[in-house]
């Protein structure tokens, strides 16, 4: 079995006590320390963004342009026209369109291209400390313990059982490795974020499982 991890930092170090730099979380909204964090959570606000440009003088036209032929297809579906006339009407409204569309200014990037994401290396962490607070480590302890399904490599059911003493069946077609996980344990990885040592209630203190399992079923603990 690893070692323990050795010390675990509190809080993170300011580089510059004079003159703390924005927390680079707070800016995503993730930030667990809240006020303790060493980091700045203010900054100015960022500045409003410029008024669209006013359309052009061809773009003015091209929509003109396209509401009329728009009426006339209205009209001509209402007055029983031939087909021909139908698909003529709307084959130039089609046409009226894509002028349109060419004159149009681009789009400005959606504010929600930069919303916070969770990497995929922090899911297992983010979902297991969603069950915790969901059902509560009793529950998840229970029985049998939790049977995860299609979990991968079994980052899931590492944490449950090394952190939380829960006991996990992971069920996949893949084989499960735990070395990574067994490095970040024995550098301390697990244990460097202090507001979140409230979701590791032994903490650490005893042994490292999780060293062997395998596909198809294994359990987690090997």
């Amino acid at each position: 079995m690893p070692s323990e991890p050795g010390t675990r930092p509190t809080a993170p170090r300011r580089l510059d006590p004079n003159r703390p730099a924005v927390c680079r979380h707070f800016r995503k909204g993730l930030c667990l320390y809240g006020t303790r964090c060493a980091f700045s959570h203010s900054e100015p606000p960022p500045p409003p963004p410029p008024p669209p440009p006013p359309p052009s003088a061809d773009l003015v036209e091209a929509q003109a342009r396209y509401s009329v032929l728009r009426d006339r297809c209205k009209s001509l579906a209402a007055s029983g026209a031939p087909r021909e006339h139908l698909l003529a009407a709307a084959a130039a409204l089609r046409e009226q369109g894509e002028a349109v569309r060419a004159l149009r200014p681009a789009k400005s990037a959606s504010r929600f291209t930069e919303r916070p994401r969770v990497r995929n290396k922090e899911r297992a962490g983010a979902l297991r400390r969603f069950l915790i607070d969901t059902y509560g480590l009793e529950a998840l302890a229970s029985g049998a313990g939790v049977l995860d399904v299609a979990g991968g490599q079994g980052a899931l059911g590492f944490e449950l059982l090394n952190l939380n003493r829960v006991p996990v069946t992971v069920v996949d077609p893949r084989e499960m490795t735990a070395r990574r996980l067994g490095r970040k344990w024995e550098r301390g990885l697990y244990f460097r974020t202090e507001p979140l040592q409230a979701y590791n209630r032994p903490a650490g203190r005893r042994g490292l499982d999780g060293g062997g399992g395998g596909g198809g079923g294994g359990g987690c603990g090997g």
